[in-house]
């Protein structure tokens, strides 16, 4: 009987010298971990980007792009993962690569429904379709669900005016080339190709949209 009560007393004893903390679950832990060092990582890589802002380095980029999808993938709920998404697209869209921009803009907008930049996400994936991937259907698609949806907003300024013009680029950019080779020949310079006045266009409608 008194060795039943002396192993109680310890018990207790051990209980109440570790009463006042409590174990953290491993798993939360490692995960803690790993939130913190793929931040870490993001932050050593746009420190880098930074560095050297009037260039693009693809090879720093792409690291970029897969350092904020594998935050993103990896913590899904985190209050930052929306950021983390939003600027793999824009980095995406600067190299290019349009419809995985394209793809990460529509899962921020559909899957962040309290995200600041819904309206900015819808509003550039019709611009992606229109200036990158020079589909027009679904640059209208996308400038009139801007409007629709962000009526009051900036970007739908931006989407009426963008399909306003959205249907020039291919007929009336080929018509004006055709006339300007038939004054090359007649004036006696060279011209330049049509492509040429195809990044004019896409570069000044980049710049101000509404004012060209």
């Amino acid at each position: 009987m008194k060795y039943s009560i002396w192993i109680v007393a310890i018990a207790l004893l051990f209980a109440a010298c570790g009463g006042g903390e409590q174990q953290q679950d491993p798993v939360a832990f490692a995960k803690q971990q790993q939130r913190e060092q793929l931040l870490a990582d993001i932050s050593s890589l746009e420190n880098q980007m930074n560095a050297k802002p009037d260039t693009l380095d693809k090879a720093l980029a792409n690291k970029m792009i897969d350092a904020y999808l594998k935050f993103y993938n990896t913590n899904s709920t985190d209050t930052i993962s929306a950021e983390m998404l939003w600027k793999a697209a824009n980095i995406s869209t600067a190299l290019g690569r349009h419809q995985k921009a394209i793809d990460m803009l529509m899962n921020y907008h559909d899957g962040f429904k309290s995200a600041p930049k819904r309206a900015d996400a819808t509003y550039l994936v019709g611009f992606i379709y229109d200036s990158g991937l020079h589909n027009v259907a679904m640059a209208r698609k996308y400038y009139e669900k801007t409007i629709e949806l962000y009526p009051n907003t900036f970007w739908a300024e931006q989407a009426k005016g963008a399909l306003a013009i959205v249907d020039l680029q291919g007929e009336d950019l080929a018509k004006f080339h055709e006339v300007y080779l038939e004054t090359a020949t007649r004036d006696h310079f060279t011209p330049r190709p049509l492509s040429y006045f195809e990044k004019m266009w896409d570069a000044m409608r980049r710049e101000d949209q509404n004012k060209f």
